[in-house]
């Protein structure tokens, strides 16, 4: 058995609620599953495709894919007595995942990638169905472009009502000069 120094590299973890067990993902692909209480590895699992972020949600590990350059997945794997081997796949983001996090209560998964999208999967519904879901049209933006664009808007409103009140005088002008030659007409 090995156990937990100094010598070893991780690039993610997470635990379970009890804080009995816990997950590390090494930099040499694979996820390790330590007793936390002796800090001795229990299990060992080598992932394809590299794992960058780990998420425990009761009896589930979740697994975000970090290779470059490829979509990005979540592997759900299941852990019984101890963390399985076998994984179900979801591809879910046209880059690297770059985040996993679980809502307060643990029913909802949150995914981000690189690529700017997010992804949010009802934990019960991807332990008991395995349903896989489809790509979001949305695309996350910045604080700074929303600002920008509604400083945007509010300049091309008051251009808006600037023009519009051009456009007015411009008509009482006409009519004013309508109005005076109608009335060297009739006189």
């Amino acid at each position: 058995n090995e156990a937990l120094s100094f010598g070893n590299s991780f690039t993610a973890g997470a635990a379970d609620g009890a804080l009995n067990r816990g997950y590390l993902v090494s930099t040499e692909g694979k996820i390790k599953e330590y007793d936390l209480n002796t800090m001795i590895v229990k299990n060992e699992v080598a992932v394809e495709g590299g794992i960058g972020e780990v998420c425990y949600a009761e009896k589930l590990l979740f697994g975000g894919g970090s290779t470059a350059g490829k979509p990005g997945g979540i592997k759900a794997f299941n852990v019984t007595s101890q963390l399985q081997p076998e994984a179900e796949d979801f591809t879910v983001h046209a880059g690297p995942v770059t985040c996993l996090r679980l809502s307060h209560d643990g029913t909802h998964l949150f995914s981000a990638s690189e690529d700017g999208s997010l992804a949010i999967f009802s934990v019960e519904g991807a332990a008991k169905s395995g349903e896989r879901q489809e790509f979001a049209e949305e695309i996350l933006v910045t604080k700074s472009d929303l600002e920008e664009k509604s400083g945007e808007i509010s300049r091309l409103h008051s251009k808006v009502e600037e023009l519009s009140l051009n456009n007015e005088y411009q008509l009482r002008l006409r009519d004013m000069n309508y109005k005076e030659k109608i009335k060297e007409v009739s006189d």
